[in-house]
């Protein structure tokens, strides 16, 4: 039988040899291993009382920590624990008794001291695969209650350097209002620059495209109608190798197209303008020709005083010469124009003389070239001029006039003889520098309308000359007549006569005299506008004049 006495501590495995228990006799005995001391009773000693076996008390538990508030469940603050070996704890022995030296020795029952405690068997908790989002300030998880498992924190910072391992969060992005706003401006701007973009390049592909002017083949011209949109407007024939397009020309003279010959000094452009459903008067042709033209040439322009009738793309038209100076060189030229289903038409040549300009005007209407008005509007049909009705209040003379354009003032301020009186501005540009005035009195008859019509002319003539000693009239054109020729004035015959207003020599504005009479009176309707813009409003004068209407019958 061992001799050797195993540690009274139930949770010790030492076992102290006869040796270790004989050096102790009489002292306590220290276990090296678990650290407890154990008493023994001396030798000799009265026998005590058969004490009764002193249980060990129970292992004290470790502190509980004090558990935090439970944070909301969210995918930022989940922290899960990570696993760990669960605790071995050593089998507890029976209580075995303490043999003491000699035979007859009774067992005495060791007095265990309080040592450290011992670990509990706790079982594994299973642990869930989640996302985690570790944050500055977050609570740490620490686990209670009977079942909780307590990590080997040691051994977890030995192998994965970091009490948690946190996967990546892979989370869809969200647009704010300020992507969108971005991403619609954006649209915005890239429609826009697509519009722009057509807006310029379609007509001109039109024009320009798969080379026709060069291979000399007719191509349709787009225009931009009142309805902004393009239409079909003429067609242009160019021989081979001829022309070639001149875009500052186009661009000072607004014009559609524009080109310059190859060989000779010459060149031409076409304008376009719709007028919708209106027909654009003769007066409208010649004050848009006359803008074009001084945009280009400004004020080296000279032109003709009158229009003269012609023809355009098998149309009637007028037509009128001009003379130039732009960057030093002069230029001759000639200006015809016409209206066509709603379209006003321009077309300009220009040369070193008239003659040249003619010549080049009538190759660019021939067989090798051609100009021809061509549109889709067929079957178009002319909507009725707006006028305004003006009417005498004491004698039965009445006029129409264009519409928007002439206003009524009291004819006695201009004349004690006035009945009628007419002041004119352009309505686009209100300038008195262009602007016209008709005056309408009454006189007494002569023997005859030649007769009357002389009275009436000196009676002008007067009235311009108490303003100044030095007016006069002359003829329109050097070398020209002042005399009156017989022509219809309304529904009624009348003699009328285009005059200059001169001051020491200087035109100043252009006069139109027109006299018609009744049974009871002679009417004098006088005319005039500023002389740089005499081609403008005698077109308009003409077509005044055939609208006077006089009640009273005639002799």
């Amino acid at each position: 039988m061992s001799q050797n006495l195993p540690c009274p501590n139930p949770i010790c495995g030492h076992a102290f040899t006869a040796a270790d228990i004989q050096q102790a006799a009489g002292a306590a005995l220290k276990c090296p291993k678990c650290g407890n001391a154990f008493s023994f009773r001396a030798a000799g000693a009265a026998p005590a009382s058969k004490p009764s076996p002193v249980k060990p008390s129970a292992p004290s538990l470790p502190a509980q920590p004090v558990k935090a508030p439970p944070l909301p469940a969210t995918r930022k603050n989940v922290v899960v624990p990570m696993p760990a070996s669960p605790a071995r704890a050593t089998p507890l022995p029976p209580n075995r008794a303490v043999a003491t030296n000699g035979p007859n020795a009774s067992p005495v029952m060791a007095m265990p001291i309080k040592g450290p405690p011992a670990a509990m068997p706790l079982a594994a908790r299973p642990v869930a695969e989640v996302d985690v989002v570790l944050e500055e300030n977050s609570v740490s998880f620490v686990p209670t209650g009977s079942g909780a498992v307590i990590p080997d924190l040691a051994l977890a910072a030995a192998s994965a350097g970091s009490l948690v391992q946190a996967r990546p969060i892979v989370t869809k992005s969200r647009w704010t209002w300020k992507h969108y706003t971005a991403l619609s401006v954006g649209l915005v701007l890239f429609l826009g620059s697509l519009g722009a973009a057509a807006f310029w390049l379609v007509p001109y592909v039109r024009e320009h495209g798969s080379g026709n002017e060069a291979a000399g083949r007719s191509f349709a011209v787009m225009v931009r109608n009142v309805q902004n949109k393009d239409e079909k407007a003429f067609k242009l024939k160019l021989p081979t190798d001829m022309w070639v397009p001149e875009k500052e020309l186009t661009t000072r003279l607004m014009a559609r197209v524009a080109y310059k010959h190859t060989k000779a000094d010459v060149w031409f452009a076409v304008a376009v303008r719709d007028y919708g459903f209106q027909r654009p008067r003769d007066a409208e042709l010649l004050k848009e020709a006359i803008d074009r033209l001084e945009s280009h040439f400004g004020d080296a322009l000279e032109l003709d005083a009158k229009t003269k009738p012609s023809t355009l793309g098998g149309q009637e038209a007028q037509s009128f010469r001009f003379k130039g100076q732009f960057n030093s060189v002069l230029r001759h030229g000639e200006c015809t124009m016409c209206s066509h289903h709603g379209f006003g038409y321009w077309l300009f040549v220009a040369a070193p003389s008239f003659e040249e300009a003619e010549q080049a005007k009538v190759e660019i209407e021939g067989e090798a070239a051609g100009f021809t008005l061509d549109t889709t509007r067929q079957g178009w049909r002319e909507q009725p001029q707006k006028l305004d009705t003006f009417a005498a209040v004491k004698v039965p003379f009445q006029m129409k006039v264009p519409s928007g354009i002439w206003e009524k003032h009291d004819a006695k301020d201009e004349d004690e003889r006035g009945e009628l009186f007419l002041f004119g501005r352009f309505p686009k540009e209100k300038d008195n520098r262009k602007n016209a005035s008709i005056l309408v009195f009454t006189m007494d008859r002569g023997a005859d309308l030649k007769e009357t019509f002389a009275v009436a002319r000196k009676y002008v003539e007067d009235k311009k000359q108490e303003e100044s000693k030095d007016n006069r009239f002359a003829p329109m054109e050097e070398g020209g007549s002042d005399a009156a020729i017989a022509d219809a004035v309304g529904d009624r015959r009348g003699m009328i006569t285009e005059l200059k207003l001169v001051n020491k020599e200087d035109p100043k504005r252009y006069y139109l005299i027109a006299v018609v009479m009744d049974p009871e009176r002679a009417y004098v309707i006088r005319m005039d506008s500023t002389w740089e813009s005499r081609q403008i409003w005698r077109q308009d004068f003409k077509d005044i004049l055939r609208t006077i209407r006089i009640a009273a019958k005639s002799e």
